[in-house]
């Protein structure tokens, strides 16, 4: 198995390397400064199963690497690794394996390492939504996000899975429920009760929608997409939905988004 490790920082990225071989003991590790030299190696005929890029605020210079790595060599597992959580969106599209926030524990190498270790314990990739890249029987990270059955209307008669859920619309006193089968709910009841019962997972978009987290496909601008549809933030949500869905997408990177 062989390790890129990038930081520009010469101290964080041979801690890093350091901490690599101490948890894989029979791994290759290089490092280097930029994203460009870790790209120019690969394209020169280096084989990396393994690059760590740091990505930080006043240098998005990796993040551009990360992404050129992910459409031109899709069976490098790309981690993540930051001082911030904001780029728990770039992870998401970029199918990042794992996101690191320093400092770290050697407990994040074990998560990495269950991600990527194939039953027969050769390594394979796992991404961040479970999709396999070259085994369909590698061990998965079991804390990703949990089923949650949900009460629905206002008598509560009703409990649906919040998986089973694409988005809410608001119909004056009552709930269209719009569920991954293509089906539609119509139950008496209001957004509020939804948000204060099952809160974690969605996002209040404005006044009439709300939308499933796990169904959102990317944001754009003042907008997120899921089941082909695109949904606008209210401008007095704007950033707080922004927030909470960058925040959502990097306790999944690490496998705690089992949501309470």
């Amino acid at each position: 198995m062989r390790i890129a490790v990038c930081d520009r920082k010469t101290e964080d990225r041979e801690e890093l390397k350091k901490q690599i071989s101490e948890y894989w003991r029979d791994v290759s590790v290089d490092v280097a400064d930029s994203g460009e030299e870790i790209f120019r190696r690969i394209q020169e005929g280096s084989r990396y199963d393994m690059v760590f890029l740091n990505v930080e605020d006043n240098d998005r210079e990796n993040l551009e690497t990360g992404e050129a790595l992910h459409r031109q060599f899709p069976d490098i597992a790309l981690i993540l690794d930051s001082t911030s959580r904001v780029f728990g969106v770039e992870a998401f599209e970029m199918d990042a394996l794992y996101y690191l926030v320093k400092p770290y524990t050697p407990e994040v190498f074990r998560k990495i390492h269950s991600r990527f270790r194939k039953p027969d314990g050769t390594m394979g990739k796992v991404s961040m939504d479970g999709k396999i890249s070259m085994d369909e029987n590698v061990s998965v990270d079991k804390r990703l996000p949990v089923d949650r059955t949900i009460p629905i209307g206002k008598e509560k008669l009703r409990e649906i899975s919040h998986r089973q859920i694409v988005y809410l619309e608001s119909c004056h006193n009552y709930l269209l429920i719009h569920l991954t089968s293509g089906a539609m709910l119509k139950i008496r009841g209001s957004m509020q009760e939804v948000m204060d019962t099952a809160g974690s997972y969605f996002l209040r978009v404005n006044r009439h929608y709300i939308v499933n987290m796990e169904a959102i496909t990317g944001i754009r601008g003042n907008s997120c997409e899921a089941a082909g549809r695109v949904f606008t933030f209210s401008r007095k949500n704007r950033t707080a939905n922004k927030k909470k869905y960058s925040d959502w997408l990097f306790r999944k990177a690490i496998g705690e988004a089992a949501l309470d």
